[in-house]
């Protein structure tokens, strides 16, 4: 049971952190190279494998991956499998939302499409739009009125 609930809290946990990472850093006015990679890859799309996808989103679970162990030797193995599932998701949903949007078929590829506007303000979910609901950013389509929500 201890494992179960860590691999989902792991999954839960990944799948903000996505977002608000997605939102509010790679979407920054900061100069980091993630920014400036993040915005290039917003012009244009370049065809990555799965693994390279994976690493690439890997780093921001690797500090964390090992929190469950601070529960039980089950909640630390639990911990971290969630978030390793979680990081291929985020790879395999990133990759097909771009080459294969009829896999994910719990996502409308109009709503990528609509995140990829000039200036992203919608969709930062890239697994789920759950976040962007709770957080007033999921649009379906464009806003009629000027962009505001």
């Amino acid at each position: 049971m201890t494992f179960l609930v860590a691999f989902a809290t792991a999954l839960l946990l990944g799948s903000l952190v996505e977002y608000l990472l997605h939102r509010y850093f790679l979407h920054s006015r900061l100069r980091h190279w993630v920014v400036r990679r993040h915005k290039l890859h917003h012009k244009t799309y370049v065809r990555y494998s799965v693994a390279s996808e994976f690493f690439g989103f890997l780093p921001p679970a690797v500090p964390v991956i090992w929190v469950g162990f601070l529960h039980s030797v089950a909640g630390g193995v639990g911990f971290a499998a969630g978030a390793l599932a979680y990081v291929l998701a985020v790879a395999l949903a990133h990759k097909w939302s771009h080459e294969a949007p009829h896999r994910l078929f719990w996502m409308d590829p109009a709503v990528h499409a609509l995140h990829h506007d000039d200036r992203p303000r919608w969709n930062f979910g890239v697994v789920t739009p759950f976040w962007d609901r709770v957080f007033g950013t999921y649009r379906a389509t464009p806003p009629r009125s000027g962009g505001q929500p």
